[in-house]
């Protein structure tokens, strides 16, 4: 990849993105990754290859070859949530209990409101 595979094309520039990664220093590499790794598109992909082993179009990741030693990114996620996933799943629901509990309480609230207006 070259210099030359930048284009300017009606006042806008393009820049293949592999070219950008292999040229990039890697505080701003860091820094670029850090960005992507929260959009939403991103994390849908990655949820998706540790929970199903691809994403949507059939992609995925690097895997190792021994199972009983994960050595890729994507072995070492997927063993961390098989070993959270008890932690993973209380919070969560304790997470969706509060949500409850405050919009019960909410209900609560307006009826008590309403009851009042009506008087």
């Amino acid at each position: 990849m070259s210099i030359f595979d930048i284009t300017i094309d009606d006042g806008v520039v393009t820049v293949p993105i592999r070219m950008l990664l292999e040229r990039a220093r890697d505080a701003d590499l860091v820094g670029f990754l850090d960005d992507l790794s929260t959009r939403e598109a991103v994390i849908k992909h990655v949820a998706d290859q540790i929970v199903a082993g691809c994403t949507d179009q059939g992609s995925w990741g690097a895997r190792g070859v021994d199972v009983a030693m994960p050595t890729t990114a994507l072995d070492v996620a997927q063993r961390r949530i098989a070993e959270m996933s008890s932690e993973i799943a209380r919070d969560e629901i304790a997470r969706l209990v509060g949500m409850v509990e405050a919009r019960d309480k909410t209900i609560v609230e307006l009826n008590e409101k309403l009851d009042r207006w009506r008087r």
